[in-house]
């Protein structure tokens, strides 16, 4: 049984705080802790145990912050990482449990554009080297955690849907007040994470369980997948130069106790704080869900078809949104003498326009004479969601063209193929299919459109007819 097969049964139980327990067991300050899966595997692989013991279905390999930024040697990077999956495993085995290991990826610690200077597609294969050897080593799935940027959020989750065929798993950091700390909110998470077409979503670090409930409560509202909730064992302070948590493993268990009465949550753990003790009285209060009676079971298909921009969401299942006017090459000939020379500029321009006449989203369509439509539907995205908080529409029957800019796209996009044949969809529902879009599609091609919708695994909430 894979874990998807025992997710559509039970709920699961992940693991708790590994950092807090290697700090326990002598990590200094500074350290990189993936570099005790080599001088220390026996600790690493006693941690492990720990959480098995207490519960937990899947354990995080020891491989959070195992990237090119914390390691100039990609050969240690490879070595930590191979090392970190093999030590989990052995814990695994060693447990006899049929669990599973997830190879853990975390934060660069750079910021993506707006709020950085880390390009995306530098971002992508960063987590891509990560996801390409922890594959090869053996992991059962791919978990990415403790996102605080929507934008990086995606490059890693771009970066293990491009590069293996694992089942992905990803939490966001949110505040109190339910907000990633770039500004998104868990309806523009759920909108491009389910557009990617990961396994599982939700929430880890950050705040306790009481502070968290707000945030699963949304992400209850509109997701489609099951829900994990990993949060801290409640805010950090200091005392006498230790870190410290104060909810107590037994205060852990009420609250989640409260959380697991959300609909759809389906996943259940700990992060910062959280010790093996925290993990055994959070699950302890979930047995009732091991039957699978009213776990994932509650986890039903919301019947709506989200855009969303880093900021912004829409909910056009109704096909009631206004597109603006059309950002349209052929319409403007600045426009496309810009586009020809390999600039954008007008594209700003004319989306400032669009946006101060009360447009919901932006219409973009860039195929014209002499126009590289790929390369200038790539570069405009970029720079027009630097600057623009409204969602995008990706007007093209050009199949490079939309996959460059769904790609890239900060949330998820539409795409709209209104002047489009069933020919031209049908070549373009497979890249809607690997990053996610709602499809804006001639009312008069429905029958033939829902089959071929069907074919490529486009799921029909995600089509407007009009």
């Amino acid at each position: 049984m894979n874990i998807l097969e025992l997710l559509e049964k039970r709920m699961i139980c992940a693991d708790g705080g590994f950092g807090t327990a290697l700090i326990k067991h002598g990590m200094g300050p500074g350290e990189l802790s993936e570099r005790w899966n080599v001088a220390h595997p026996e600790d690493v692989i006693e941690i492990h145990q720990s959480f098995l013991d207490a519960g937990a279905d899947i354990i995080l390999a020891n491989t959070f912050g195992a990237n090119v930024y914390h390691y100039d040697d990609e050969a240690e990077m490879e070595q930590v990482i191979r090392a970190g999956v093999a030590n989990a495993k052995k814990a695994v085995e060693l447990s006899g449990k049929d669990a599973f290991v997830a190879l853990d990826i975390g934060s660069t610690g750079k910021l993506l554009p707006p709020m950085g200077m880390l390009p995306f597609d530098e971002a992508v294969e960063s987590f891509a080297k990560m996801v390409r050897i922890g594959a090869d080593a053996g992991a059962d799935l791919i978990w990415i955690e403790t996102m605080n940027d929507i934008y990086e959020l995606k490059a890693a989750v771009v970066a293990a849907r491009e590069n293996c065929d694992l089942p992905v798993f990803a939490t966001a950091v949110y505040d109190a007040g339910a907000r990633m700390m770039s500004g998104a909110s868990p309806e523009c998470v759920v909108a491009m994470l389910e557009g990617l077409g990961v396994s599982a979503l939700g929430l880890n670090c950050g705040v306790g369980p009481e502070a968290a409930k707000a945030s699963v409560e949304i992400l209850s509202q509109y997701a489609s997948v099951p829900l994990i909730v990993k949060p801290n064992a409640g805010l950090p302070h200091m005392v006498d130069g230790m870190t410290v948590y104060d909810v107590t493993a037994e205060d852990f268990a009420k609250e989640m106790e409260e959380i697991l009465k959300i609909p759809g949550v389906g996943v259940i753990g700990g992060c910062c704080g959280t010790t093996p003790d925290h993990i055994r009285a959070a699950w302890d209060v979930a047995k009732d869900k091991m039957d699978g009676s009213d776990a994932v079971s509650a986890c039903q298909p919301k019947d709506r078809a989200l855009v969303a921009s880093s900021q912004m969401y829409l909910d056009v299942t109704d096909g009631d949104f206004d597109l603006g006017t059309s950002i349209d090459a052929t319409q403007d000939e600045d426009l496309l003498a810009d586009l020809q020379d390999g600039f954008v500029d007008s594209v700003m321009d004319l989306a400032d326009d669009d946006a101060d006449d009360g447009a919901e989203i932006l219409n973009i369509k860039l195929a014209a004479e002499d126009v590289d439509e790929p390369q200038m539907m790539k570069q405009a995205i970029i720079e027009l969601q630097n600057l623009n908080m409204l969602p995008l529409s990706i007007q093209s029957t050009d199949p490079d063209a939309v996959r460059e800019a769904l790609r890239v796209v900060n949330g998820k996009a539409m795409v709209n193929l209104t002047d489009a044949d069933a020919e031209q969809i049908k070549s373009i529902l497979p890249v809607v299919k690997k990053y996610g879009a709602v499809v804006c599609v001639p009312e008069a091609l429905k029958e033939a459109v829902l089959d071929l919708a069907d074919e490529a695994g486009v799921l029909r909430r995600e089509l407007i007819f009009q």
